[in-house]
């Protein structure tokens, strides 16, 4: 769906841009009526490839995050969560505002409200999230007598607009944020 700009590729999320280094991808389930004049975004290094509010806002973060990034190493967590905590305060002024950016090192997830399908009213929650524990199982194996089966665990955090299954999902409040790596909620902990 879209909101703005045509059905086409250059308009397709995620977005994604290189910056220190990283691959940094975005995506944004909402809507930002005119952000380019209420904004007044003078791109310098990131510009818009598509014509989406979603790729504009993107591209304003990246702005945002080019002084932490650019130098030879990643900055903390907490410098790079107070930037994204300030761009998801300022872009919720402006309209719905449901974010999920990784910098290739972490996930950050900031729930807003929806347009709900009946009608026109924005409600809480934006985002839920569903924690899962998946056992991947690897075939046996045998080498030179000794028979292996290897069965391993691992940790995957779902985020959508609504919940997609009868889970156990976590509806986020409106303004939250979460950061997540390797499948587990790193903040808050």
């Amino acid at each position: 769906m879209a909101t703005q700009g045509e059905a086409s590729v250059r308009n397709t999320q995620p977005f994604s841009r290189e910056l220190g280094g990283r691959q940094h991808v975005f995506a944004h389930n909402g809507h930002f009526a005119d952000l380019d004049k209420q904004l007044e975004i003078s791109p310098k290094r990131f510009r818009s490839i598509g014509s989406t509010d979603s790729e504009l806002a993107f591209c304003y973060l990246m702005e945002k995050m080019t002084d932490i990034w650019d130098d030879e190493h990643a900055p903390s967590l907490s410098e790079r969560l107070q930037i994204f905590t300030s761009f998801c305060n300022e872009m919720r002024q402006f309209g719905i505002a449901n974010f999920i950016y990784s910098d290739s090192d972490f996930t950050f997830i900031h729930s807003h409200k929806r347009l709900v399908k009946s009608g026109l009213k924005n409600h809480s929650p934006g985002l839920h999230i569903l924690h899962r524990d998946c056992l991947i199982k690897t075939p046996e194996s045998q080498i030179d007598g000794l028979k292996m089966k290897v069965n391993k665990r691992q940790q995957v955090i779902i985020v959508a607009s609504v919940p997609l299954s009868d889970e156990d999902w976590k509806a986020l409040s409106a303004g939250e944020i979460k950061v997540l790596q390797s499948g587990e909620i790193v903040i808050p902990e």
